[in-house]
C-alpha cells in the first residue's frame, strides 16, 4: 500500500508542477515565443506542436521549420498555432508546462521575409542624370584632373 502511495505521489504530483507564461515578442525582426516562470536551475524541456511532434529538445531542432531554441525560447520559420512546452527540472523532477496559443491569422505578418528597400527605376535614372549634370554642363576645358601640365613635363627630363 506505502508503493502505490508513494507511485500516485510521485507520478501525479511531482509531475504535475506548475503551469508557465508563454507570449509572442519580436526579437531581432523574428516573432519569438518565450516562456516566463521558470526556475533558472538545470532542465531537460521540449518544444511540441499540437499532435505531439518535437519541434526541438534540448538545444536540438526541426531543421527547416524550426530556427533557433533555447530552454525559454523558440523562433520557428513559420507560424505555429499551438505550440505545447515542457520542462522538467533536473535534481527534483519537477515538471512545468506552457501552451502556447497563436493567432496564425492576425500576426501572419510577422513571419512575413522583409524585402529590402526597393529603389524604382525613375528614381536611379534621375539620380544618374544629377551625378551627370557637371559633366554635361561644365566645359571640358574646366577639367584639369586628367591632363598632365606642362610643368610635370619640364621636371622630368
Amino acid at each position: 500500500m506505502r508503493l502505490d502511495l508513494w507511485f500516485l505521489f510521485s507520478c501525479c504530483f511531482l509531475t504535475l508542477g506548475s503551469a508557465l507564461n508563454c507570449s509572442l515578442i519580436q526579437d531581432n525582426d523574428q516573432p519569438t515565443l518565450v516562456i516566463s516562470g521558470l526556475p533558472k536551475v538545470p532542465a531537460v524541456y521540449t518544444w511540441a506542436n499540437s499532435s505531439g511532434h518535437v519541434l526541438a529538445q534540448n538545444d536540438q531542432e526541426t531543421p527547416g521549420l524550426v530556427l533557433r531554441n533555447t530552454n525559454t525560447t523558440l523562433v520557428t520559420s513559420g507560424c505555429i498555432e499551438d505550440v505545447y512546452y515542457t520542462s522538467t527540472i533536473v535534481s527534483t523532477a519537477e515538471r512545468y508546462t506552457a501552451h502556447c496559443q497563436v493567432n496564425c491569422t492576425e500576426n501572419a505578418h510577422l513571419w512575413e521575409t522583409k524585402e529590402p528597400p526597393h529603389i524604382s527605376p525613375l528614381r536611379a535614372v534621375l539620380v544618374a542624370l544629377v551625378a551627370l549634370i557637371p559633366c554635361i554642363v561644365v566645359p571640358e576645358s574646366t577639367f584639369h584632373c586628367c591632363e598632365e601640365s606642362p610643368d610635370a613635363e619640364v621636371g622630368n627630363e
